[in-house]
């Protein structure tokens, strides 16, 4: 064992009992429930507006069974009222990932984005329906994706005068039983990714893995006024962090380095750590955040004057 590497084990000890010693506050980077918005998408003339009793159906089913399987789930107006414009329809992805952003209070880790796709065709003997609802999972923060599934009844046939109550009132019964098919999919396999608790998705094969303990978040580390000796020293305390995936550099130069870090600690342990960090390093430093990303500045004090020195 080299000199260099005994502080790192010291610290990696030291940073497993801060964890122990002060649990994260609930959140899916620390492996309890994500706080979950649904959310629908309908900027295609095809699918079902947002201002559908069908769109509101499908809605609640997924919001309900992401409840039963014991994620935090949050309503879409009751979080952005006041905040954000309300009401508006024909949303793209764009739109629905600028608001999933844009909620500070609560924190939310995953968007569960669904669109409803009717169709109805009249015979001079009959109306057929049919629907199909899409739903997929991503992570607000980073846009990562986290999974999709999709599901559709075959037609229904209905009487040939069926007027428009009618048909909506047969899409919406039927839509909501598969929207409620879909949100069971969509629960098992974010299920699978934060605990690797329950069945694995269909097919185990082309299942998102995720380490144990939480569904892995992403951030940007940036060393500010650090020389290349020095990170690579701190490089060694990240790999020691409980939680910690992988990393990689994605830019660098003398004297600051921005590092992508993959973790299930969350964003709160990460921080103590990071300042627990530079105290068993002994380097005086700040650390901000912003979002998923973590600044560390490195102050630039001026040395003391040793009098021996001049002696």
């Amino acid at each position: 064992m080299t000199i260099r590497t005994m502080p790192i084990l010291c610290a990696a000890f030291a940073l497993a009992a801060c964890a122990a010693a002060a649990p994260e506050p609930a959140s899916a980077q620390g492996g309890d429930a994500p706080n979950i918005l649904v959310i629908g998408e309908d900027a295609d003339t095809d699918a079902v507006p947002r201002n559908s009793r069908v769109f509101n159906r499908v809605l609640r089913e997924i919001q309900g069974k992401m409840n039963e399987r014991g994620f935090n789930v949050y309503d879409e107006t009751a979080i952005t009222l006041g905040a954000l414009a309300q009401g508006r329809v024909r949303r793209d992805d764009a739109e629905i990932i600028e608001i999933c952003r844009a909620v500070r209070t609560p924190p939310l880790d995953v968007a569960v984005i669904f669109s409803i796709w009717p169709d109805t065709r009249r015979s001079d003997i009959a109306t057929y329906v049919s629907a199909r609802v899409e739903g997929r999972m991503l992570q607000c923060r980073t846009g990562r994706f986290l999974g999709t599934f999709e599901q559709s009844f075959d037609r229904v046939v209905l009487p040939v005068d069926c007027p428009r109550n009618c048909v909506l009132e047969s899409v919406g019964s039927e839509a909501r039983v598969i929207g409620r098919d879909v949100a069971h999919a969509l629960a098992t396999e974010l299920a699978w990714l934060v605990t690797g608790a329950g069945a694995p998705p269909a097919a185990p094969a082309a299942a998102p893995t995720a380490p144990s303990g939480g569904l892995p978040d992403q951030f940007v580390l940036v060393f500010d006024n650090f020389d290349a000796n020095e990170v690579s020293l701190l490089e060694e305390y990240i790999m020691a962090f409980g939680g910690y995936s992988k990393h990689r550099l994605m830019d660098g130069s003398a004297t600051r380095q921005e590092i992508w870090y993959e973790t299930t600690s969350g964003t709160a342990l990460l921080r103590r750590n990071l300042v627990k960090m530079l105290d068993l390093a002994r380097i005086e430093a700040v650390v901000n955040v912003s979002g998923n990303a973590f600044t560390v500045e490195k102050l630039g004090l001026r040395r003391r004057v040793d009098p021996d020195d001049f002696r």
